[in-house]
């Protein structure tokens, strides 16, 4: 059975080697990013005590992904509305536990958070490199809103 909860300190090993995974990824695809032996032991455990919104999707022994986010208010100017979203900020899935549903999960668990808390949109920057999750947010029906350019000069 699948259960999605919480972050709790107890999942702290378990989230480091998960988030460890995902920026290792990230370092793989893009130059810019660091290759980590570890991510930190402190900057996970804050996260787990502050965000309110930090799930863990397990089986019925092995947390196997997650879900961060966090709560974000536009202020109302003359040129845009006042709105509230919720960022994502991370998501990861074990590679075994991928296509079977489970990030459609985390997400639908989210979608129903924000939407019971009154949030106006979620809010999810994806790198263009990582195509596999850009498809898996499309097919999700999440749409393009900001494409960013980089120009390397060095």
């Amino acid at each position: 059975m699948i259960c999605i909860r919480k972050s709790k300190i107890s999942d702290l090993e378990r989230l480091m080697q998960m988030e460890t995974k995902l920026y290792n990824f990230q370092a793989t695809k893009d130059d810019r990013f660091k290759r980590i032996e570890t991510i930190s032991k402190s900057a996970v455990e804050d996260e787990i005590k502050n965000l309110d919104l930090y799930f863990v999707i397990s089986d019925e022994h092995y947390v196997f992904g997650f879900i961060k986010c966090i709560e974000k208010e536009i202020k109302e100017t003359e040129l845009v509305n006042k709105r509230k979203i919720i960022q994502v900020l991370d998501l990861f899935i074990e590679e075994e536990y991928r296509n079977k549903g489970n990030g459609k999960k985390l997400i639908q668990i989210l979608e129903s958070i924000s939407r019971e808390k009154g949030f106006d949109c979620i809010e999810i920057p994806v790198y263009c490199f990582n195509e596999n999750t850009n498809r898996f947010y499309t097919a999700n029906g999440y749409e393009d809103y900001v494409v960013r350019k980089f120009k390397k000069l060095n």
